[in-house]
């Protein structure tokens, strides 16, 4: 549900503004690859349906079918990434000190 949610929150708040703009000034179609590391997720967000997910039109104002709507366009995808590869699971999850190097680098931040 978390997922579906924050996927739903970026993509109309953030992705869809940003590349009607990029697309705007550069005079062409721009891109959008959505990298997602829960293949439950993809699946309904492909699908636009979800009977476990049916409430959150209601509670999070979310409309699956919308989702996948845009996941329909020509310009945009979905792609599954391995956790590992997740450059955003620094800000998400608490990691093991083990895997904070590998999270930084992910990012391009060097310690010194």
């Amino acid at each position: 549900e978390s997922e579906i949610v924050s996927l739903a929150k970026s993509l109309f708040s953030e992705a869809l503004p940003a590349i009607a703009l990029w697309s705007m000034l550069l005079g062409r179609s721009v891109p959008l690859s959505i990298m997602e590391d829960n293949q439950a997720t993809i699946r309904i967000a492909q699908d636009g349906y979800s009977a476990k997910l049916c409430h959150i039109t209601r509670t999070h104002k979310v409309n699956l079918s919308s989702i996948k709507e845009v996941l329909e366009s020509e310009d945009v995808s979905i792609e599954y990434v391995d956790t590992s590869l997740q450059a955003a699971d620094i800000f998400t999850k608490p990691l093991p000190p083990n895997k904070w190097e590998a999270a930084l680098d992910l990012l391009g931040i060097e310690r010194a």
